[in-house]
């Protein structure tokens, strides 16, 4: 739930895939580049790894990195509120 309240934050991100521990997500840039990127949920250990990759081009000037950066800063956020919602 967190990973997708998340995902509702980045509005060029479109769920393609989805299982309760996997999401597949294809972010598309404002000149239409696209980049998959792959969550897998490891409850045992409450880990999300995420792959990132572009569908197009071979260089993407590190967008994914920054992006992917700034989904985790904004996941943390989310859980931070959750949690504190949660004790109201």
């Amino acid at each position: 739930a967190l990973l997708r309240a998340t995902l509702a934050n980045f509005p060029e991100a479109t769920i393609i895939s989805s299982t309760p521990l996997y999401l597949e997500v294809i972010f598309t840039t404002t000149i239409g580049f696209k980049d998959q990127i792959e969550f897998r949920i490891d409850e045992a250990t409450k880990r999300i790894d995420f792959r990132s990759r572009s569908k197009i081009g071979l260089y993407d000037f590190n967008k994914n990195r920054s992006r992917m950066q700034d989904f985790t800063a904004s996941f943390k956020t989310v859980t931070v509120n959750a949690q504190k919602a949660d004790k109201n």
